[in-house]
């Protein structure tokens, strides 16, 4: 039997009711993705690994969840006050993006999502613990089923091999209209860079079988944050090198450019060698400075380095800024969001050229996924992603194009791009 209980989308009658969290240790072993996904209860549920962070947490029974615009000021202070009860381990997850239902991929949701998780088990440096949050019934269920489940570490494996095939929904003769259409655009001076996209489509024989092996694939991500959302419709997968924002107690905030892409063991000078990478990259690093300092801040750009992302490596500029603590997530995210390193530069001219370009939606392909705890704040950019649903897994890969960009050579940077994917979804070993 499935447990649910009704959800709210408003935050006063949760204010009102005054949340209490409980706290059960659960044995050393345990990983919290298992551990989640083998219980009996009702989507949606937020899976989220953090190699840098040294955190890896799934949440799910959800006391509140909605779609569209959480009000941020109000949750705020809800999870603020839930904070306070747990160091921060339940948080106000947020993700997605709002598009045309007619256009978006398969199954995919049209608009953003969010929640506020009645159960959370986070494991980190100290130990494993399941966070059981809300009324005393609700922390009452919880606590009965989490202590009747399975909590072995490798719980959560491949149950079955799946057959996979790759079928291209856009050609590569689509591929190269795109990428002659942003050279046009570009040397007629309407823009310095844009981020055309194709779609692939994998085909499985066994849709029972992919939701846990790509678990047990991602839940071992190492450089990368991985993150899955599990709906009623489907399930959303990332493992993403690209950071929008990560914002600490005290308003340190943490973002980068991430542009620029050559096959893995690439070195520096590989990069700053290349002028048309070089170009790519540096378009991306003023806009977000351009970004920080309309809302007051002031960016310190550090110097560019490799950074590793599986089947390929890009190069990356660190970028810092204090007092970010007057600023919202919504207002950091409405702020950065799309970024020039996915849509293009000048970025409102190129997020107009490319929804005009691509004869699809990108829905949630490349949307921000986050969470805020009411005093941290952090979101990621799910490039890398596939969407799960009975007919398979969906991909979307782009790549970045200025005025010297060959079409040819763009469409192998996909296809390195796309290797993650298919490490993913186990259709190629990693």
């Amino acid at each position: 039997m499935v447990l649910s209980i009704p959800r709210r989308d408003a935050v006063d009658p949760l204010l009102a009711a005054a949340p209490v969290v409980e706290r059960l240790v659960l044995p050393k072993g345990t990983d919290p993705w298992s551990f989640v996904a083998a219980l009996p209860l009702s989507a949606p549920a937020w899976y989220w690994h953090d190699p840098d962070a040294g955190e890896t947490l799934a949440a799910a029974f959800a006391i509140a969840a909605g779609t569209g615009e959480p009000q941020w000021d109000a949750w705020s202070e809800l999870v603020s006050r839930i904070r306070e009860q747990c160091d921060g381990a339940v948080r106000l997850w947020f993700g997605g993006a709002r598009s045309g239902a007619d256009r978006v991929a398969a199954t995919m949701p049209a608009d953003r999502a969010w929640m506020v998780p009645g159960l959370t088990v986070r494991r980190d440096q100290t130990g494993v613990a399941a966070w059981l949050c809300g009324d005393a019934e609700t922390r009452r269920a919880l606590r009965a089923i989490c202590e009747r489940a399975s909590t072995g570490s490798d719980a959560l494996e491949v149950v079955a091999e799946t057959r996979w095939d790759e079928i291209a929904t856009d050609s590569c003769a689509d591929w190269n209209a795109r990428v002659e259409a942003v050279r046009g655009a570009i040397r007629d001076g309407r823009l310095h860079k844009a981020v055309p996209s194709r779609r692939v489509w994998f085909r499985a024989d066994r849709v029972d079988a992919m939701h846990a092996g790509l678990r047990a694939r991602l839940r071992r991500t190492p450089d990368r944050v991985a993150l899955l959302v599990e709906q009623e419709s489907g399930l959303f997968a990332a493992a993403t090198p690209e950071t929008l924002f990560t914002v600490a107690a005290d308003g340190t905030l943490r973002t980068h450019a991430l542009a620029g892409t050559l096959a893995p063991g690439a070195t520096i000078d590989a990069f700053l060698d290349n002028a048309r990478l070089r170009e790519e990259h540096e378009l991306v690093v003023a806009d977000i400075c351009k970004v920080l300092e309309s809302l007051g801040l002031a960016p310190q750009a550090a110097t560019p380095r490799v950074r590793p992302a599986g089947a390929v490596c890009h190069l990356e500029t660190p970028i810092l800024a204090h007092g970010a603590d007057r600023c919202t997530p919504q207002q950091l995210r409405n702020a950065l969001h799309p970024t020039a390193a996915i849509v293009g530069a000048p970025r409102r001219e190129a997020a107009a050229f490319i929804d005009a370009l691509e004869p699809f939606s990108r829905g949630w392909f490349a949307a921000p996924f986050g969470w805020t705890d009411g005093g941290r704040n952090k979101a990621v950019i799910a490039i890398r992603s596939v969407w799960l649903d009975d007919s398979g897994a969906h991909a979307l890969v782009g790549a970045g194009i200025v005025a010297d960009s060959e079409p040819d050579l763009e469409w192998e940077e996909t296809e390195r791009k796309l290797d993650n994917m298919r490490q993913m979804i186990g259709m190629v070993n990693a």
